[in-house]
């Protein structure tokens, strides 16, 4: 079974840094290569394949040809620079949520993970006071703060997916019946075991 986790966002936010962090990839580097359509990292573990995906700068590549591509995801994660003094950053991230999920079904539901990047730097207020951190949680997102230069929030981030992944298997989006439940939960413990930490606690969130 493959798990797929879309990395999105403005161009600069730092997407690639961050799915190498994730990966443990090495080195950070302050240069900055744009994405070029799409790339993808893959984790394997036995029967499980992990891609996390990097997209391009620009909601343009989300058009209604991707919209398989699209349907596909597990898992989006919203990358935004928590540096950028930015008033409509929340309704900049509204569209790109909502430019991704265009066209789909009324009942295609695709989990989000809004993820704070750079804050090893000066953060902008709207970080700092939590303002997108209560839009999230009204909006039943994930927030997460990072930095990929010091690998801050990173273990956080890696659990989110985790369990936003499980979330999104489990609850039914590819599961059809009791059977296919019980194998996805078999693989979302294998994903759990090579992405993060916190088995614990989502045994006792989930009751897994």
């Amino acid at each position: 079974m493959n798990v797929k986790i879309a990395f999105i966002g403005d161009k600069g936010v730092g997407k690639t840094s961050l799915i190498k962090a994730v990966r443990n990839m090495g080195k950070f580097t302050e240069k900055y290569r744009p994405s070029q359509g799409l790339d993808f990292y893959t984790i394997k573990k036995d029967k499980l394949v992990i891609q996390l995906w990097d997209t391009a700068d620009d909601t343009n590549t989300f058009d209604h040809k991707d919209l398989a591509f699209r349907k596909s995801i597990d898992v989006i994660v919203v990358c935004y620079d928590s540096t950028m003094m930015e008033t409509s950053m929340i309704p900049r991230i509204e569209r790109w949520i909502d430019q991704f999920r265009a066209d789909f079904p009324s009942d295609h539901v695709c989990p989000v993970i809004v993820c704070a990047t750079k804050t090893d730097k000066e953060m902008t207020p709207l970080v700092r006071e939590g303002l997108i951190g209560s839009h999230c949680r009204r909006s039943d997102y994930v927030h997460v703060s990072t930095s990929a230069k010091d690998e801050k929030g990173i273990e956080e981030l890696r659990d989110g997916i985790v369990t936003q992944s499980y979330m999104s298997i489990i609850g039914g989006l590819r599961a059809e019946n009791e059977r296919l439940k019980e194998s996805a939960k078999r693989y979302a413990e294998l994903f759990h075991s090579e992405l993060g930490s916190g088995r614990e606690a989502m045994k006792n969130t989930y009751g897994i």
